[in-house]
């Protein structure tokens, strides 16, 4: 029995399929549609570097926070990552790749899949598209197949996508903006 049979029963499976048919999704969206998204950058006030990315009713928090250390006694060769440098010296940030994933129910494609979606889907094609327009990152999951009009089609929706959520990120710093930690 397979992962979605022991979660979804057959009949659930039927009427999520049945609908996506149909140009339809349970949860009112459109199949090319994702979730809202919304992104809060440096919300953590003790932090260098952080964020809280919404994705519908999935909310998502990061923080990235520096600091000098000493090693363990016990394990001078092992324990936490520690990035060591004499200053702080910003990274350019050159590019934000956005990763478009769809499922594929039946013969139709659905961008941005729920959890059922998920758990009903064919197979699964995660795209990343970066600033220039181009892919970048390319990765399909499940045991189903897709074809080159699949392909194509997700490629379009990818694009087109990628373009909508790159407008929800907060600008590229310039690294003159930059704040150095320590100098």
């Amino acid at each position: 029995m397979s992962r979605s049979e022991e979660v979804i029963p057959k009949l659930e499976k039927h009427k999520l399929s049945s609908l996506i048919s149909k140009g339809e999704r349970i949860d009112g969206r459109e199949l090319n549609e994702y979730r809202p998204i919304t992104i809060d950058v440096n919300c953590i006030e003790k932090a260098e570097g952080s964020a809280i990315v919404s994705l519908g009713n999935t909310v998502s928090i990061a923080g990235v926070k520096a600091e000098i250390g000493t090693p363990f006694a016990d394990t001078p060769n092992e324990g936490v990552l520690i990035v060591i440098t004499d200053e702080w010296v910003p990274l350019p940030i050159r590019d934000r790749p956005v990763p478009v994933t769809m499922a594929k129910i039946g013969d139709k494609l659905v961008v941005d899949p729920n959890i059922n979606e998920e758990l009903s889907m064919d197979c699964r094609l995660t795209l990343t598209v970066n600033e220039r327009g181009s892919i970048c990152a390319v990765q399909k999951g499940g045991r189903g197949s897709l074809s080159m009009n699949d392909i194509l089609y997700a490629v379009d929706l990818a694009l087109k996508v990628s373009k909508e959520i790159r407008s929800a990120l907060p600008p590229l710093p310039k690294i003159e903006d930059i704040t150095y930690v320590v100098k």
